[in-house]
């Protein structure tokens, strides 16, 4: 199964802005987070503290992806 992953902020020094990653049938989200971190282990303290969403709607880690879905990936952040 295909995903489209959308990175923001910070991630996007370790990442593309825009990618995409196949897995297995009823993957969850945190089998998407261990993918990226096994891609680029350096971003693994910004990936566990991201919030996720998918098409646009907030969820957790425990999410099965239906396919071709778009993943939103939010770190957190700071301003004033």
């Amino acid at each position: 199964m295909r995903v489209t992953i959308h990175v923001y902020a910070s991630l996007k020094d370790y990442f593309s802005p825009v990618f995409n990653l196949n897995l297995p049938e009823r993957a969850t989200l945190a089998d998407v987070i261990s993918e990226i971190i096994s891609q680029k282990p350096e971003s693994s303290d910004t990936v566990h503290s991201c919030r996720l969403a998918v098409n646009q709607n907030y969820v957790d880690q425990n999410y099965i992806l239906q396919g071709n879905e778009e993943i939103l990936l939010f770190p957190p952040s700071s301003g004033g």
